[in-house]
């Protein structure tokens, strides 16, 4: 859950920061700056891909764990004595 929070607020703040770039850097005399469009572009994808691995790791492990089944899956020794004998019984 974590590191979802972590990549989903990367991911914001790439993405929004890749829009700002995109809108206030590409006017270079009435004409796009082709590097600063591409940067504005490659920030807003990143961060899409931030937004989009880390919101589903957040909803996932935000959800309620599993039971743990395995106590009940271990094979469990016991041993019985009484004056007059010895049992083991194994169970699987």
């Amino acid at each position: 859950m974590v590191t979802g929070i972590i990549l989903t607020s990367c991911g914001l703040v790439n993405a929004t920061a890749g829009a700002v770039a995109f809108v206030s850097l590409t006017q270079c005399d009435g004409e796009f700056c082709g590097f600063n469009a591409l940067a504005g572009v490659a920030g807003v994808g990143l961060g899409t891909i931030l937004l989009g691995v880390g919101i589903p790791l957040w909803v996932v492990g935000a959800g309620d764990p599993e039971p743990n089944d395995d106590a009940s899956a271990r094979p469990i020794p016991a041993v019985a004595v009484t004056p007059r004998s010895v049992a083991a019984r194994w169970t699987f």
